[in-house]
């Protein structure tokens, strides 16, 4: 299926200096949660109005047993007052059935209070960089304005040198665009990298902290002599301290970058 873009969105990468939009990203998830609280509503209206339409033909039949009683002379008093409990606690646990089928329709509102205004969330991927809009508010950030990238459990951060960040949800990212922007991203990054690295400052991947010492990590700090390679598996970086392999926990932004700037430290020592 195309992914087309409007005339609109156009219009703004151009306005922003971010080049062609190429192509846009969405959560998924919260167009998932939105369909789930729609059947949800669905349902749950159905099963109410079934069930409001029971209680009333149970009312119907319980009204029509009443005046039979009400005009029967043969009848005992107390199978009259036998029969009416049975009513009286049908009828109760008719309205109680009423009232619990209800409940989901709160949970519908919640749903469509949290991520009915996520829905006009869009990422575009445009050639100078990437657009993000909500549909009321527009941000923009070019490839040669990023000089760092971090992430964490929600969001990956891409800095500018003015320390200004544009976030992004996780939500909206997937493998196919991350690639991407690791690409965009280490061609323009490698050489302010390494100056900064020359310069003393200390380089932010993610989890892993590089300067002229070591690599801190964890809290933890494995100064360059511990260090006799590192490698890339998958999207985690594995150390080889001594003998042995370690795989590094979480995913590390600029992966590939940031095992070169850890091979070309190590020459370096």
């Amino acid at each position: 299926m195309p992914n087309t873009l409007s005339e609109a969105i156009y219009r703004e990468a151009s306005e922003h200096h971010v080049g062609k939009p190429l192509k846009s990203y969405r959560n998924k998830r919260v167009l998932a949660l939105l369909i789930l609280a729609l059947a949800l509503f669905v349902i749950t209206t159905c099963n109410i109005v079934f069930s409001i339409y029971d209680y009333h033909q149970w009312q119907s039949r319980a009204q029509s047993t009443d005046n039979f009683f009400r005009v029967c002379s043969t009848c005992i008093e107390s199978n009259k007052e036998s029969i009416q409990n049975i009513v009286n606690s049908t009828a109760q646990q008719m309205q109680t059935k009423i009232w619990i089928s209800s409940l989901p329709l709160l949970v519908t509102l919640v749903l469509f209070l949290l991520y009915w205004p996520e829905r006009k969330k869009r990422l575009y991927l445009c050639s100078e960089g990437l657009l993000f809009t909500t549909g009321k508010q527009t941000k923009v950030i070019r490839w040669d304005e990023v000089q760092e990238v971090t992430n964490d459990t929600t969001s990956c951060t891409l800095k500018r040198s003015d320390e200004s960040a544009f976030s992004i949800e996780k939500g909206l990212i997937n493998s196919e665009l991350w690639r991407v922007i690791e690409d965009r991203l280490e061609e323009r990054l490698r050489s302010r990298i390494l100056e900064r690295y020359e310069r003393g400052e200390t380089l932010n991947f993610g989890d892993i902290l590089l300067d002229t010492r070591g690599i801190k990590r964890n809290g933890y700090t494995n100064t360059w002599h511990e260090i006799a390679d590192a490698r890339i598996e998958g999207q985690r970086i594995a150390l080889k301290i001594g003998n042995e392999w370690e795989r590094l926990p979480g995913k590390i932004p600029l992966a590939r970058l940031c095992v070169e700037m850890i091979q070309h430290a190590r020459i370096g020592v």
